[in-house]
């Protein structure tokens, strides 16, 4: 029993520590692979950095909207935020789906295949599917 609380323990910790990691990694040092942050707001207009595959600064665009337009800013903050969210939650999800995985295998533990199956879903697919329907989304409002 005592065995069981300690390892309860560690995974919790362990969750804590890669749940902060990821969240200074996308938000506060802006590794947002393919992905955009946005630099300043104006009524009209809007600056945007672009990063590449490996979470690179590109460039920035500036980008200017006609009055009737002006709601593209919204939708891109929007879309924005939404990339970062699910961005985090992918970097958090894998980690920890990556430690379950390595330590069931290190102590050849069988897992159900329902259980992989499903941890493969909530933490890498869904959070794929938002991320890139995200960025199509931001590339429609630029273009």
């Amino acid at each position: 029993m005592k065995s069981f609380k300690n390892k309860y323990k560690t995974f919790l910790l362990f969750t804590i520590i890669i749940v902060g990691i990821s969240y200074l990694l996308v938000y506060k040092a802006a590794f947002l692979p393919n992905g955009y942050d946005i630099i300043s707001q104006q009524k009209h207009s809007l600056s945007i950095k672009e990063y590449n595959l490996f979470g690179v600064n590109k460039g920035t665009t500036s980008l200017t909207f006609p009055h009737t337009d002006a709601w593209k800013i919204d939708e891109l903050e929007h879309e924005v935020s939404r990339y970062k969210e699910f961005l985090w939650i992918l970097l958090t999800g894998t980690t920890i789906f990556a430690f379950l995985l390595l330590s069931a295998r290190k102590k050849d533990v069988d897992y159900r295949k329902g259980t992989m199956v499903s941890l493969i879903i909530f933490t890498i697919l869904l959070p794929s599917y938002y991320i890139v329907s995200s960025l199509n989304r931001i590339h429609q409002l630029i273009s």
